[in-house]
């Protein structure tokens, strides 16, 4: 059963009624339809405060345990550790059906316990190595209970823990956050089936080439280059359920190499003046060509890219006042033409 927005479920019972009474749909028919849908809860304010009230505590159990941790054995501390945690998971696990809120709470509770502790028992023990470890592990370790709950958030924190690692310190090796990121693709189309999940697991598939790169010492210009193809190809060749997702990463993978090609500092021996001269040449023929099929997005590149040139000759040359007034009337004028865009674009784009 698919969930969606309260607008979306309240349309599609709409058209199922019209289609019923033009008689193209049948009762049965219009029932399956509908059957086939739901309408996805938001989180109440109830909700909301017991996860920032689990998460208070948590920090602040947390934030008890460290400050007396140098006068605590070291088994004592990994007790405390493994016994908080398993004690507010098994009472999340406990209350799921009289206490539904509250459990979610303790379940989330539990995720920040277990992070706490991944680092809490790696300073205990000298295990060293570098945060992305931690992270890594953190992740990885919040993927069961995402998969039980079918929870979006959950797994979507998860991958945000993923891509932190890589950040904050390089995950040893290119193929690790490689198949990670394929893992994460995979399970979210297979078990978790969220929009975000999605969107943010190609993400860290594109973050996981950064060692790749820099194992063969590319060049800026080359990097960029690659980004940009790749953003090509999810663009034109979308697959699986989340096809119009996968087109946004590519049309924001597109558009930020994009930009940074169009400056000649990024082609710096590659023939600068050619090289930038040519690239946004094509790139502009480009942008027109996607004008056709992809009118918001498109037009959303080509802004960014007139704004980007528009910055950089004004700023120059222009008062400063000057600068900003006729910076605010691009930045209308664009404004203007998206919103004639989107009334005039397809249902699609509207989506």
């Amino acid at each position: 059963m698919k969930k969606i927005r309260k607008k979306q479920y309240e349309f599609l019972q709409k058209e199922c009624s019209y289609l019923a009474e033009e008689g193209v749909l049948s009762d049965s028919q219009t029932t399956a339809i509908l059957s086939m849908y739901e309408m996805a809860k938001r989180p109440s304010l109830i909700a909301v405060l017991l996860v920032i009230a689990a998460v208070s505590i948590g920090l602040g159990i947390l934030s008890f345990v460290a400050s007396n941790w140098l006068d605590m054995p070291d088994f004592l501390k990994c007790g405390m550790i493994v016994s908080f945690f398993l004690l507010v998971f098994y009472g999340g696990y406990r209350l799921e059906g009289t206490f539904p809120k509250l459990s979610w709470g303790l379940y989330i509770l539990s995720t920040f316990v277990y992070g706490g502790g991944i680092f809490l028992i790696g300073q205990t023990f000298n295990f060293g190595g570098e945060a992305s470890g931690a992270f890594l592990l953190w992740g990885l370790g919040i993927i069961p209970l995402a998969v039980y709950k079918r929870s979006t958030w959950l797994f979507s924190f998860s991958i945000i823990l993923s891509i932190g690692g890589q950040f904050l310190g390089q995950l040893p090796g290119f193929f690790l956050p490689f198949l990670l990121s394929l893992g994460y693709l995979a399970l979210n189309e297979k078990v978790i089936q969220s929009k975000k999940g999605h969107v943010l697991s190609l993400l860290f598939l594109l973050a996981s080439l950064i060692p790749l790169f820099e194992t063969f010492h590319a060049e800026e210009a080359l990097i960029l280059l690659a980004y940009f193809a790749i953003g090509i190809l999810l663009i034109h060749l979308p697959y699986g359920a989340f096809r119009y997702e996968g087109k946004w990463v590519g049309f924001l993978s597109v558009g930020v190499s994009g930009i940074f090609l169009s400056f000649d500092s990024i082609w710096y021996g590659f023939f600068p003046d050619v090289g930038t001269i040519v690239f946004n040449v094509l790139y502009v023929l480009y942008l027109f060509y996607l004008l056709k099929t992809e009118r918001i997005l498109a037009a959303l590149l080509m802004a960014s890219l007139l704004l980007r040139f528009y910055f950089d000759l004004s700023f120059k040359f222009l008062p400063k006042s000057m600068f900003f007034v006729f910076a605010g009337v691009v930045i209308l004028t664009v404004a203007f033409l998206l919103h004639r865009f989107k009334k005039g674009g397809n249902h699609h784009e509207e989506e």
